[in-house]
């Protein structure tokens, strides 16, 4: 259950991209209760890069394995467009190579409450203070 003081305070979105289910379902669930306006759910990168054309996320909650591949491709996409990003993985973390230009936080499934709220209000500071032109 999320405490008082995990809720994210400001006008934040999340985009989650994950091809399981149950757990995009979860994660969905657990980021508007951390103070997201909107959240939008993508089953692979396919769905994701649609969604993107008229959405633009504050931050991208992304599996790292998508249908037995990487979601490297998507994850440079993002970092492209300066969307940021938190990776998620069930796979051990140090066999995760981000691609070039990508600097997000790897987290193991499944995640603590504590933990998700944690990378993400990171996520959701950095690109606050990137839109407003501050330094971090």
């Amino acid at each position: 259950m999320t405490r008082d003081d995990e809720i994210i305070r400001g006008d934040w979105t999340a985009l989650v991209v994950e091809d399981e289910p149950i757990i995009a379902f979860d994660l969905e669930t657990r980021l508007i209760r951390l103070g997201a306006a909107r959240v939008e759910v993508a089953r692979d990168e396919a769905e994701a890069t649609e969604l993107l054309r008229g959405f633009r996320p504050t931050v991208a909650v992304v599996d790292w394995f998508l249908h037995r591949s990487t979601a490297s491709a998507l994850i440079a996409a993002l970092a492209a467009e300066a969307i940021e990003i938190v990776v998620l993985t069930g796979a051990h973390r140090t066999t995760i190579e981000l691609p070039a230009g990508a600097d997000a936080p790897v987290v193991s499934k499944p995640v603590a409450d504590s933990v998700l709220a944690s990378v993400v209000a990171a996520a959701v500071a950095r690109g606050s203070s990137r839109d407003a032109g501050v330094d971090t």
